[in-house]
């Protein structure tokens, strides 16, 4: 159990690392930002206690935030996406339900299963994230371009971690 934590505080500090250090420095152009960031929220255990969830999500948010000179956009997003999960492995439980301590990646639910999490995550974590940020001017152009290649460039970016997680658990 203690490991287990011992991980999710290492893996936070990494993904926060490259998204600050790599990342924020890396957008596409004015269309597309990368949240690899999302993937802390999204390898949380599956029966994690929601108010850890919470914390984890405005944490996530506010360093961000911190980063980026924004004021509460990433914090708040965050705090959404966080409480989205919840909901959402809610929805998509399987019927025998989930191991203590399972994370959700494509190893332990396969890929079907996998791919509609993290995408269905995703697209909802940048199309709030999108809606948040277009109160300032609001362009439809805009929002749905910049959705669509945020969230190719997300997901492709979170697609390439998972799999040298998994090139680095096999060599073990």
């Amino acid at each position: 159990m203690q490991l287990l934590y011992l991980n999710i505080i290492l893996r936070f500090i990494l993904v926060l690392s490259l998204q600050i250090i790599f990342f924020n420095h890396l957008p596409l152009g004015s269309w597309a930002f990368s949240h690899f960031y999302l993937l802390n929220i999204l390898l949380l255990p599956v029966q994690m206690n929601s108010l850890f969830i919470l914390l984890t999500g405005f944490f996530l948010g506010i360093s961000v935030d911190f980063s980026e000179g924004t004021l509460g956009l990433f914090t708040a997003t965050c705090l959404f996406s966080a409480y989205f999960r919840i909901k959402l492995l809610n929805w998509m439980k399987p019927y025998d339900g989930y191991l203590p301590d399972e994370i959700p990646t494509f190893i332990t639910r396969g890929w079907s299963w996998w791919l509609n999490f993290s995408l269905i995550l995703t697209i909802t974590h940048i199309l709030f994230f999108n809606l948040l940020q277009g109160f300032q001017n609001f362009s439809w152009t805009w929002f749905l371009g910049n959705t669509i290649f945020s969230t190719i460039y997300t997901f492709f970016t979170i697609l390439m971690f998972m799999f040298m997680m998994l090139l680095f658990s096999k060599k073990k």
